[in-house]
């Protein structure tokens, strides 16, 4: 998986809550992934 973001979307990780809310959106951006496999 490729992931790009722009300016805006870049942010600091701080912590595990907020590797959360990114990945919720990318997986949820991206069609091609198959949603029932873990990503990490």
């Amino acid at each position: 998986m490729n992931v790009r973001l722009n300016k805006d979307q870049k942010v600091k990780v701080l912590n595990s809550q907020d590797i959360y809310k990114i990945m919720q959106l990318v997986l949820l951006r991206e069609n091609k992934i198959r949603r029932n496999q873990e990503h990490f």
